[in-house]
């Protein structure tokens, strides 16, 4: 399993089954699930007991974030960096604590030079933090979404150099 990672205000650990309905109810949210191109909408429980299914056993690179013992999102860099926090938790800095908690484990941890995401053109909060993050983009590509059609992707990558840099 993975490591569980701690922050001064977060808990980033696999999800189990105990928190399905509080997973489901944080997910559960169309201004969440249009910025995702894997999260279906709208958001049935059984989809969030196959995604807790398949990540609870902390083998791929996925945790779920939690406050005060209450899963408040995803991070993951399965592949590339990828993030979503519960509305009710927006703009009191948890995505920039957890990112970093997650990209320094990964600097650490993996013998890479780079990270890539993306975020859909309009994002403008996951905007902000890729770049805050140090994240610069390379290029626009179009996107095929679970729920909402095709859309622009601006893709970037974190260098390890610039990581360093930041931190």
């Amino acid at each position: 399993m993975r490591q569980i990672i701690r922050t001064e205000r977060l808990v980033l650990r696999p999800p189990n089954m105990d928190e399905l309905e509080d997973m489901f109810a944080s997910a559960n949210n169309v201004e969440i699930a249009k910025w995702l191109a894997r999260m279906p909408w709208p958001l049935q429980i059984e989809e969030t007991r196959r995604f807790v299914e398949a990540n609870q056993d902390g083998e791929k690179d996925m945790r779920s974030v939690y406050l005060d013992g209450r899963p408040i999102g995803v991070v993951n860099v399965d592949g590339s960096f990828g993030l979503w926090l519960a509305q009710d938790c927006w703009g009191q800095g948890f995505a920039t604590e957890a990112s970093c908690a997650i990209i320094d484990e990964v600097f650490l941890t993996r013998d890479i030079d780079a990270l890539p995401t993306g975020y859909f053109v309009g994002n403008k909060a996951s905007e902000r933090l890729l770049k805050k993050l140090g994240f610069e983009s390379t290029d626009i590509t179009m996107i095929e979404t679970v729920s909402f059609g095709v859309k622009q992707s601006n893709n970037m990558v974190l260098t390890r150099t610039n990581w360093e840099k930041l931190r």
